[in-house]
């Protein structure tokens, strides 16, 4: 069985402080839903109100199940807490004895064993302690120790905050594919948007305390309702709106009805780098490379045209040879398949 999950105007007040103010939000049973915001902005509140650590000040949390044959019941929930909160006198085989107590000794150790290897943990950290652990283990060890109460809702709480780069791509596979093996609902924290774009069906966005953006990550990249949410969800390009005008950009579709950029402003569009493209120079839309530096899965360009400078990241490199022009293709899905011309 899986929970659903609604926040019905859900504020959390700390003294004169509006930590989550008014959210209301459903995240269907079943479903993998991230929920993304820069620090501070609530989302660990809003997860604790969800676990039942934390009240509201006003609205309410309802986690709804299948009624068995008793009625409604409150269902199983797991919980991986941002600092982890391991027990520091434990091995990690006693973590998983702890929660599976009431569980009779052979299906108990079978279980234990199950649940460490299928969080890939390492058999010979199996009889250590916490301390140690290296960092990955102990991510491995939390989300076991939260699979052992078989939930039916799934909480994570900035898992792989403290992991670094090539950790956090192996740590976000296994939780990816835990998740999707057991079919529970997860509601997965975290300020690295790109985690959550990975990992979940839906995302919501929560700035200051309030939801400001929900939907399915391609519709929260390419349709965000603010600068600030664009910025949050992936990488900008700032593009003053003269340079249209001026005929230094050229755009693969001239219609005045087409948005250019996802997000516009009255004098600046910004764009996604998947929308820019290079093309042969002409009129004034030649560009000059000044600088061309590696940034992530592409490139971050310093381009100069007249009395202009521009800084721009694109995923593939400009000609080597002579100036270059740009094109902008129309914001959107599209924009990952629109030929070249």
């Amino acid at each position: 069985m899986t929970a659903s999950i609604q926040c019905l105007d859900v504020v959390k007040r700390f003294g004169a402080s509006v930590v989550v103010d008014h959210v209301s939000w459903t995240i269907p049973a079943g479903s993998v839903v991230g929920l993304v915001g820069p620090s501070g902005s609530g989302k660990t509140t809003l997860l604790r109100i969800v676990a039942g650590l934390e009240t509201c000040s006003a609205g309410s949390v309802r986690i709804g199940t299948e009624e068995d044959g008793r009625g409604k019941r409150r269902p199983a929930v797991g919980m991986v807490f941002q600092n982890l909160a391991l027990w520091p006198h434990l091995t990690a085989w006693q973590h998983l004895e702890c929660v599976l107590s009431a569980r009779s000794g052979g299906r108990r150790r079978a279980q234990i064993e199950a649940l460490l290897t299928e969080t890939r943990l390492p058999s010979a950290a199996w009889r250590l302690r916490p301390a140690e652990l290296s960092g990955g283990e102990a991510q491995r060890l939390a989300l076991a120790r939260a699979l052992a109460v078989e939930p039916e809702l799934l909480l994570l709480d900035e898992p792989l905050a403290q992991m670094d780069t090539a950790l956090r791509a192996d740590l976000l596979e296994l939780i990816s594919r835990v998740i999707r093996g057991r079919g529970v609902t997860a509601l997965y924290v975290t300020h690295h948007c790109q985690e959550a774009m990975e990992l979940c069906d839906r995302m919501g966005v929560l700035q200051s305390g309030r939801l400001t953006a929900e939907g399915t990550p391609e519709q929260i990249f390419w349709n965000p309702p603010d600068r600030a949410t664009a910025r949050l969800t992936g990488p900008l390009v700032e593009l003053p709106r003269q340079l249209f005008e001026e005929g230094r950009i050229a755009c693969a579709d001239a219609s005045p009805a087409v948005r250019r950029g996802v997000v516009e402003e009255e004098d600046l569009v910004f764009v996604r780098p998947q929308q820019l493209r290079w093309i042969a120079p002409r009129d004034r839309n030649c560009w000059e490379v000044v600088a061309c530096r590696p940034a992530g899965a592409g490139w971050r360009f310093v381009l100069k045209s007249g009395r202009w400078q521009l800084l721009l990241a694109s995923a593939s490199p400009p000609p080597r040879e002579g100036p270059a022009g740009i094109l902008l293709l129309p914001a959107g899905p599209d924009s990952l398949y629109y030929p070249l011309r």
